[in-house]
């Protein structure tokens, strides 16, 4: 009778054991994920899938608890990425701006002690320049002299109807060319002084401000 209890507890305990094993091996259901967006009226609406129309939108993803275990921003379109780039350009050149004006302030009180040096050196940098555009002028009216002599030697072949020598075209030619880059250069450096003035006038203010305000 003894034995027969004892056989029947283990038959009992191994069939026991043989459901546990498997129902461990037997998966979970899984759980469907919930997708929640916001319609075009405003209104919350949830799924498991969010409708093509709404792709773009913010999403919200629930787990089984309905908790928001993820929230997937809204998707740009190509105009409101172009304009955000656009924005950040512009801040950056700002900042560049802001930057660079910042250097140049350092280099203006750490360079001169006073306006008077300032002006000291525009008019050092005005002396230069006024002196390089006298040569260009001077260039310039060499350049017209010599045209003048070439062309009171090539007034005979001309009455003549006779074609011009090649040294003298060439050298019509040469001067000419000559004449003309001179000239630029004077407009050029005359343009350069009227920068410098302005520059140097910009200068004085700033420095005025910044040694003020120090």
């Amino acid at each position: 009778m003894r034995n027969k209890a004892t056989q029947l507890f283990t038959t009992a305990l191994g069939a026991a054991l043989m459901a546990t094993a498997l129902l461990a091996v037997v998966p979970a259901p899984a759980h469907a994920k919930i997708v929640c967006w916001t319609d075009d009226n405003g209104n919350r609406a949830c799924g498991d899938r969010v409708p093509p129309k709404y792709a773009n939108k913010e999403r919200q993803i629930l787990d089984e608890n309905a908790r928001v275990r993820e929230v997937q921003a809204a998707k740009k379109d190509e105009a409101q990425a172009r304009a955000e780039r656009e924005a950040a350009q512009r801040d950056a050149e700002r900042q560049r701006q802001l930057d660079e004006q910042r250097r140049y302030d350092r280099y203006l009180v750490q360079t001169f002690n006073s306006v008077d040096q300032l002006q000291a050196a525009r008019n050092e940098r005005l002396a230069m320049i006024d002196g390089r555009i006298r040569l260009a002028e001077k260039a310039v009216a060499d350049n017209q002299a010599a045209l003048l002599e070439l062309e009171r030697q090539a007034q005979p072949h001309r009455d003549k109807n006779k074609e011009l020598p090649e040294k003298l075209t060439r050298q019509i030619s040469d001067f000419q060319g000559s004449m003309v880059d001179n000239q630029q250069s004077v407009k050029s450096l005359q343009a350069e002084r009227v920068n410098l003035l302005n520059q140097f006038d910009r200068d004085i203010k700033r420095y005025q401000s910044l040694t003020s305000a120090n």
